[in-house]
């Protein structure tokens, strides 16, 4: 891949995530992507992204499909946890700023698992 891939640094939190931006959560080898769609100081609402059909692979078996904003996604609402951080029910990961390659997002899946 030649395109330019990036991750925001820093913790997702609701100081620092803005509302239309995407976040990831991991799954193993896999990563699924979430738009953020509202905040409060105490929590995070968001929504699943939808893959938009464009595919990035490299040698490695990984292949980058590229998301967009899905107005029919299933909703999640994260809220601080006792240690200060933000995860999500469906996974044992911690919530990160989205992948994106020349600035758009991306989910991440491994062909070799």
């Amino acid at each position: 891949m030649t395109e330019s891939v990036a991750i925001k640094e820093g913790r997702v939190t609701p100081e620092n995530v803005e509302i239309g931006d995407f976040v990831q959560y991991g799954m193993v080898t896999d990563t699924a992507v979430l738009e953020v769609i509202g905040k409060t100081p105490k929590g995070i609402k968001l929504r699943d992204a939808k893959n938009n059909g464009i595919q990035h692979v490299n040698t490695d078996g990984i292949i980058l499909s590229e998301v967009e904003a899905d107005p029919d996604g299933s909703l999640v609402t994260l809220r601080e946890r006792k240690n200060g951080g933000f995860r999500i029910a469906r996974s044992y990961g911690i919530i990160n700023f989205a992948r994106t390659i020349d600035g758009v997002p991306v989910e991440r899946m491994d062909m070799n698992f």
